[in-house]
């Protein structure tokens, strides 16, 4: 969206002012594209997070953005300009081609976080499912060619285990990659409980390739039971720029991570001849999707 002065200014920049008739200064004209266009902007934005905009509710635009880190966004941007430098932030996979007069990049990447284990009891016990790992980051400058086609795909975030009477462990999150010239690697998915506290997997993404500098995901930890009606599930392990949701979640399914690579919360269940909300089986979160952003 461009920026829209008033009407009749040489100067593309140039602010508006307000009346003052004392001073003899006529207020500013507004031109119609500078209303219009600020609110198909924002209309556009809450309507691509997968809200239904409303007059009702005035904090769409702040939803809207949450839901973008929370998903690690889903627009892929080719060519942003932030400080003199250019910037492309892809999602998905495809391939990227390399601008004219560019011979050096910097890529830095984040995998997809891992879902939480799953959690059911099917007597008087307590479940918990482990939390899903974080996603690994990783970061690098390389000599390219104008032209030249780089072929990518950012990993998605591990689904969540189910709390079914046989609860399955979390989805492990997906590796996000850079045409064979930097990897890294998603986070394992966590463990599912029946009637207990799981103890296995959730491991950080960790393993991958090329770049000067990288980091393991965070490991995703285990459930807790906090008495004799509560459990708790298994928080998501961290990424550089992620994390687990809200956390722990108490009786209840997990909590999603938030992105980039934010591994999902395990499953919390109490028994249904327990009080507790998540009577006899709840599912583990999700993990949130890793990101590529390329600086040129």
């Amino acid at each position: 969206m461009l920026y829209h002065p008033p009407p009749g200014s040489t100067d593309a920049n140039a602010p508006y002012v307000g009346k003052n008739v004392a001073a003899g200064t006529q207020g500013s004209r507004v031109p119609p594209a500078a209303i219009e266009f600020t609110q198909r902007e924002i209309v556009n934005a809450i309507i691509s997070a997968g809200l239904a905009p409303s007059d009702a509710n005035l904090f769409q635009l702040w939803e809207a953005i949450q839901v973008a880190a929370a998903t690690g966004g889903t627009t892929t941007i080719t060519n942003l300009r932030i400080a003199g430098g250019r910037y492309a932030i892809l999602t998905g996979t495809g391939n990227w081609i390399v601008p004219a007069g560019v011979t050096t990049i910097r890529a830095l990447l984040n995998a997809g976080g891992a879902g939480g284990g799953g959690a059911f009891t099917g007597g008087s016990f307590q479940a918990a499912g482990v939390g899903g790992g974080g996603g690994e980051y990783a970061e690098g400058t390389f000599v390219v060619t104008p032209g030249q086609t780089l072929a990518y795909s950012v990993g998605a975030g591990g689904t969540g285990g189910l709390g079914s009477s046989t609860p399955t462990a979390g989805g492990n999150g997906g590796t996000t990659a850079l045409g064979g010239l930097i990897s890294a690697n998603g986070g394992v998915g966590g463990s599912a409980g029946l009637n207990g506290i799981a103890s296995g997997g959730g491991t950080g993404g960790t393993g991958g390739s090329g770049g000067g500098r990288r980091q393991p995901g965070g490991g995703g930890g285990f459930g807790i039971i906090s008495g004799p009606t509560g459990t708790l599930g298994g928080t998501g392990g961290f990424s550089p720029f992620g994390g687990p949701g809200p956390s722990p979640n108490a009786n209840a399914n997990g909590t999603g991570g938030y992105g980039p690579g934010g591994g999902g919360n395990g499953g919390a269940a109490t028994s249904a001849s327990l009080s507790g909300n998540g009577a006899g089986g709840s599912n583990g979160g999700n993990g949130a999707a890793g990101t590529l952003i390329i600086q040129y």
